[in-house]
Parts: C-alpha cells; sequence; structure tokens
C-alpha cells in the first residue's frame, strides 16, 4: 500500500464580503453550526496538518466563532483585491508552521458539502497518481477543493507577489489548475457535489431545502 503523505497542510478561503449576498456567507447557519465552522471541522477530521484559515472582511466577527479550534488564522488586509492575496496570505503562514510540507490542501468556505473524507480522498489521489496537482471534478470544470504538491508552491504563492504590486491579486488557485492541466499534469476526483458553492440568497433558500429533504 502507498505512503500517504505525512506533511500535508490546509488552507481555506474566507476573506470575502460576500457582496452578492449581502449578508456574511462563512457566518450562514448550517447543520447546527454556521458554513466556516463546518469547513474548520472538515479540516479537522481530515489528514491536514496545520490547518489555516485566511480572514478578511469581517475578520472580527467571524474568528469569533472559529478562534477556539486548534487552527491558525490570519488576517489579509489586501483580501479586496482577490483570492490570490488571500491565497499568498495563508500559504506564507503554513509554510511559516511547517517548512517541510509536501503539499497542501485548498478550500474555501463556501462549499458545504467538502467533508473531511472529500480532503483525504485528494491526499490518497496525489500520492496514487502522481501528479502534482488534484483537484476536484464537478459541473464540467476543475476546481477546489484541490490538493498542490510542493513542487507549486512557488507558482501558488506568486499568483499576487504582494511585494511588487498589491493591485495584481486578481484570480486564484484554478489559473495554476488550468495551466497544469493543458499539460496533463491534474488528476481529477469525482466531486459533483462541489458545484454547490453559496453566493446568493437563492443558493442558500436551495441548500437549506435540499438539507431538510436529505
Amino acid at each position: 500500500m502507498p505512503h500517504l503523505q505525512s506533511k500535508v497542510g490546509l488552507l481555506i478561503l474566507a476573506a470575502g464580503a460576500s457582496t452578492r449576498l449581502g449578508r456574511p456567507k462563512q457566518l450562514l447557519p448550517f447543520r447546527g453550526t454556521n458554513l466556516i465552522v463546518h469547513t474548520v471541522l472538515a479540516g479537522l477530521e481530515s489528514k491536514c496538518l496545520p490547518i489555516v484559515v485566511v480572514l478578511g472582511s469581517n475578520s472580527a466577527l467571524i474568528a469569533e466563532t472559529i478562534s477556539h479550534f486548534p487552527i491558525q488564522i490570519v488576517k489579509n488586509d489586501h483580501w479586496n483585491l482577490g483570492m490570490s492575496s488571500s491565497i499568498w496570505a495563508g500559504m506564507t503562514k503554513l509554510l511559516e508552521l511547517d517548512s517541510e510540507l509536501e503539499a497542501a490542501v485548498i478550500a474555501t468556505c463556501d462549499q458545504p458539502h467538502v467533508a473531511g473524507k472529500t480532503i483525504d480522498d485528494l491526499i490518497a489521489l496525489q500520492e496514487t497518481s502522481g501528479k502534482p496537482i488534484v483537484a476536484s471534478a464537478y459541473s464540467d470544470t476543475l476546481g477546489v477543493p484541490a490538493i498542490f504538491n510542493r513542487a507549486v508552491f512557488s507558482e501558488l504563492i506568486n499568483l499576487l507577489d504582494v511585494r511588487v504590486d498589491v493591485r495584481a491579486g486578481t484570480g486564484g488557485a484554478k489559473q495554476l489548475i488550468k495551466k497544469y492541466a493543458k499539460s496533463n499534469q491534474v488528476a481529477s476526483l469525482d466531486f459533483a457535489p462541489g458545484a454547490i458553492d453559496i453566493d446568493t440568497e437563492a443558493d442558500y433558500a436551495l441548500l437549506k431545502a435540499d438539507s431538510i429533504t436529505c
């Protein structure tokens, strides 16, 4: 049996202002808690260590709900510049906490069906496939949650080089997934529920209706 990677960190991105929703999506009630706590609990159920959560908008309010967990919270002062700025902040902290990480999983707090098993399945598939990136497959696309091998850490961090120009911070990990997919360097994990993310009140209403009927 292949030896699973022993040093895999988890980066949870939760810095956005939820402008389309009109209130912090991180704090939306879900299954007896809220979306950000649900995502943190999924991370704690996985093999990942350390776990870093990047906050930005409403950071103090959101931090109150997760500060008691064994995680590291990073405030991204440049959250409004895009997801790349949060990846830079989070990856910098992960490597500060453990400079020998072999891989890092990136997840967001608005995909409510991500579980600890989802994260562990990404880790296992990277080990067996040997690909530098394993991304979740849903809705005819590849995206997060995804795991990135150490070999691509520098590219993740340099999606936004805030030391040069923070205004460049647009996009996120998906651009790197697309780049490596072109050369067949991305393995895919079937994760149809990944298509469900919460951006609007209509999305949230559908999530609540689905939770009631399940």
